[in-house]
């Protein structure tokens, strides 16, 4: 069995089913249901959906076999490859195109991006595992330097010496992006190609040698624009969550701004964490494993309801879960 969730931008589940097998078509109705739960509330649209897979049909774009008997010595992107990849349909073909959005735009998550490549890696426990995963998120992902800068003039006021900000105060207030697909390709192709020959002290190489058959693939993703940013009015891809005093310093030179970020799948990982709480076991009635997922649902969406701390805030009822 496999769990399948819709989340909206404030992680509130609009659909979940449960389904065996796993394809395409097994979709069709849920979708068509969502579209009319929108058209019937009379709420726009989602114009983007994020996925941790099969954002396009990236893999009929490789040759079969061909993956097979590449070499490290060309591990540059060609021209051919490029144009092979970026030419022809790039729409993408799955049911929430078709049933739901004939405009929707399909993008993969980083995260389980970044997690095809990681896994190609021997170990993680290999003394350079640490230092390729820093340099592969580096690259990926590109730091708004005004709010960067923003973010130093607080340690400054604040006498925090040097003024460095960590890695969870620029998750937490600098905003991030994905750069396009020709910049990210250069950027990716460069961190592997400073990695690819590493071995450690006793001569064992970071890569497996699948990894060659794994970027094949990814790069045909970055090719499309599966990552990168969509080009959209700034916004979109943050929710403003106020300020916080930095230090708990008082004055406004402390004051640093919250953004919440409402790309990618990873609050999908929460919830699945969250239906194992409510599953009681695998001998269930189906009236009473609906109930329990109905109950299950009702309580994550008020307890994101919580987390939005806007109590003001009136949902159409497209979000309702009755």
């Amino acid at each position: 069995m496999f769990s399948y969730a819709i989340m909206n931008e404030n992680w509130m589940i609009l659909s979940s089913v449960m389904l065996q097998p796993e394809c395409d078509r097994s979709f069709y109705t849920m979708y068509e249901g969502l579209s009319q739960r929108y058209t019937a509330a009379g709420v726009q649209k989602a114009n983007f959906q994020w996925v941790d897979r099969d954002c396009c049909a990236a893999f009929k774009v490789l040759q079969p076999g061909a993956q097979d008997h590449i070499s490290w010595d060309c591990w540059r992107t060609s021209e051919a490859i490029v144009a092979q990849a970026t030419s022809g349909n790039l729409a993408n073909n799955s049911a929430s195109r078709l049933k739901f959005n004939q405009d929707i735009a399909i993008k993969l998550d980083l995260f389980h991006c970044m997690w095809w490549f990681t896994r190609e890696c021997v170990s993680e426990h290999h003394p350079l595992y640490s230092s390729f995963c820093q340099f592969l998120f580096a690259a990926f992902v590109v730091v708004d330097q005004s709010d960067l800068r923003r973010l130093q003039e607080a340690y400054t006021f604040c006498r925090i010496s040097p003024a460095d900000p960590t890695k969870q105060h620029i998750r937490e207030h600098c905003r991030t992006k994905v750069p396009q697909p020709r910049e990210l390709l250069q950027r990716i192709e460069d961190v592997l190609h400073h990695f690819y020959l590493a071995k450690d002290s006793k001569d064992v190489p970071l890569f497996k040698a699948s990894m060659l058959r794994v970027w094949r693939i990814q790069r045909i993703y970055i090719l499309r624009g599966c990552l990168s940013n969509p080009e959209v009015t700034e916004g979109i891809l943050y929710r403003y969550g106020g300020t916080l005093q930095l230090n708990y310093t008082k004055g406004t030179g402390a004051a640093v701004p919250i953004w919440i970020p409402l790309r990618g799948t990873s609050q999908q990982e929460g919830f699945h964490l969250h239906q194992k709480k409510w599953v009681t076991g695998n001998r269930v009635s189906c009236e009473l494993f609906q109930a329990q997922a109905l109950t299950g649902v009702v309580r994550w969406n008020f307890q994101r309801l919580v987390v939005l701390m806007q109590p003001g805030v009136e949902l159409p009822a497209v979000f309702d879960p009755c």
